[in-house]
């Protein structure tokens, strides 16, 4: 799973061609090992099934059942849904064994050390310009239009990695690219929910009940039986966040102090909840959010005694329509861009045909989490880099610059 996930360029789907489609995934993820232990039948199940089904099958233990569930989940697509078993399988088994990392100071920390780099190597970044259209002749991306009216010339190419929907959605026109490409761009299905995050400010860790002899945790995930998980989904269904959340709890002054003032911690809780709430549309998040925290927080408190009113200094909550306004790529709340159905991952993402990083515009290029492998901290935007230096014809040139500026 790790290697299916990982980020390289995705098969050409000329490739894919069913009669030789697995001995084409041994060769080109290097585990015809691994695949060799499946039959062709089992493979099928696997790729046409819920993720329910893996559960069943492989976990007979409640508590690993309910772990594999909620890792599962974090691949935002309900466990119970059709051809979900791959994408889910990929999040739990794959992703999450990969182990990894935070940078001191946090993920912002390391955003801020890549535009240093950038801009040592003569780059400019300009915050606060938001383009407001591709300017295109001739079928090739010549620049950008700022929102004042200002034009930048692209003398290379441009590369976006915004959600694919508003490049071709906003900022290009329908008629600069295929009926059929803009029509599947507009098909392409969201993340079956979205989630909500409630940042807190304390005087002191949370003291779980169960972990007094490890009381140095950085990450804890709770969890209810995959039976009572998948009701919660359910509920997320019909546009109610769930009676029973089960949050995923991270601390991360537990190892980096400096996220908060000397002796003070920081703690984030993160569950799932549906976009559009009943009766409500997602503009009652307003109203709503801080209810939906609260009961965030009390559920922690069944685990760690100690998160009462008087440990928290103070809180935030990004709802999902919040993440929506500060991240226009977010559209439906949605961190992923668009759903890991599977029919709109590896060699159809974003959609068939155009998985590698082009466009139908000559030196338009897209990256992010609309394309392979998706979203998250995966490096994978380095692969959509290789392509572009190749089709630019910079490969010899981009290295020698830069060992040059070293």
């Amino acid at each position: 799973m790790n290697k299916i996930a990982s980020a390289q360029e995705p098969l050409r789907a000329a490739d894919i061609e069913f009669g030789s489609l697995f001995s084409r995934l041994a060769e080109y993820f290097g585990m015809g090992s691994c695949l060799l232990k499946f039959s062709p039948r089992a493979l099928y199940s696997l790729a046409t099934g819920t993720f329910m089904d893996v559960i069943d099958y492989w976990f007979k233990n409640p508590k690993v059942r309910a772990f594999v569930a909620k890792m599962g989940s974090k691949g935002m697509v309900y466990p119970d849904d059709t051809a979900t078993a791959i994408p889910a399988t990929i999040a739990t088994l794959g992703n999450h064994t990969m182990g990894g990392g935070s940078p001191k100071g946090g993920s912002g920390a390391f955003s801020d050390a890549l535009g240093r780099c950038f801009a040592d190597l003569g780059g400019r970044i300009m915050t606060r310009a938001e383009v407001s259209k591709i300017l295109i002749e001739n079928g090739e991306a010549k620049g950008v239009m700022l929102k004042d009216g200002t034009k930048i010339n692209a003398s290379a190419a441009i590369v976006s990695a915004i959600n694919i929907k508003q490049l071709f959605g906003q900022l290009v026109e329908d008629t600069e690219v295929p009926p059929n490409f803009f029509s599947a761009v507009r098909r392409l299905k969201h993340s079956s929910y979205s989630s909500i995050g409630v940042h807190l400010a304390l005087k002191e860790p949370p003291a779980f009940n169960a972990l007094r002899k490890i009381p140095n945790v950085y990450r804890i995930e709770l969890l209810s039986t995959a039976e009572e998980f998948i009701e919660g989904f359910n509920e997320i269904r019909r546009g109610v966040p769930p009676t029973n959340p089960c949050p995923t709890v991270l601390v991360p002054t537990m190892y980096d102090p400096s996220r908060a003032p000397a002796g003070k911690h920081t703690l984030w809780l993160y569950a799932f909840v549906p976009y559009d709430l009943q009766g409500l549309s997602a503009k009652g998040w307003d109203q709503e959010k801080e209810e939906v925290a609260d009961a965030l927080i009390k559920k922690l408190n069944l685990y760690a005694d100690n998160m009462v009113p008087e440990n928290i200094l103070a809180w935030h909550t990004d709802s999902p329509l919040d993440l929506e306004r500060r991240n226009p790529s977010f559209i439906q709340g949605d961190h992923e861009h668009i759903s890991h159905t599977l029919s709109q991952m590896a060699f159809n993402r974003p959609i068939p045909g155009w998985s590698r990083y082009r466009t139908p515009i000559k030196k338009l290029y897209i990256c992010g989490a609309s394309t392979h492998p998706s979203g998250g901290v995966t490096g994978g935007a380095r692969v959509a880099v290789q392509a572009i230096i190749n089709d630019l014809g910079m490969k010899g040139k981009l290295s020698a610059h830069l060992h040059k500026t070293r």
